[in-house]
């Protein structure tokens, strides 16, 4: 997100080093590579003038799109404490199996409602077939 709020449009890139770039990629993220910087200015200078009509407008819009993303990041996380939360509240131990994060565990429980009313293995073909 950083990249795009940043330089929404390669115009923004004028005048950056692969070394510039890599700096402020570094402030931002442990893997940062002066390769990855030099891909993107290798495009970039590729692509020619990309300069557009209406070019503060599309940079706008993309930085806005940015915020927006940005946003819904956070309010993702936030659901995903909510439902963990939730999640506590029933005496199920689905996300301590391996590859049962806190969304497939609150999808299986919102599908099959309480397990606890299957006594048995054998119950669970009525489950399958009543889905089909």
């Amino acid at each position: 997100m950083y990249f795009w709020k940043t330089y929404p449009s390669p115009v923004h890139l004028q005048g950056k080093t692969a070394e510039d770039l890599t700096i402020e990629f570094k402030e931002i993220s442990r893997i940062a590579k002066k390769d990855k910087a030099e891909l993107i200015l290798d495009c970039v200078q590729n692509d020619g003038n990309t300069f557009r009509e209406y070019q503060e407008s599309r940079d706008f819009i993309t930085r806005s799109l940015g915020r927006d993303l940005e946003h819904q990041k956070e309010e993702l996380a936030g659901l995903d404490q909510e439902i963990e939360k939730i999640l506590l509240s029933f005496d199920y131990k689905l996300t301590s199996m391996p590859g049962i994060g806190t969304s497939v565990a609150s999808k299986l429980i919102a599908e099959i409602g309480d397990i606890r009313r299957f006594p048995s293995a054998e119950n669970w073909q009525d489950l399958q077939e009543w889905h089909l």
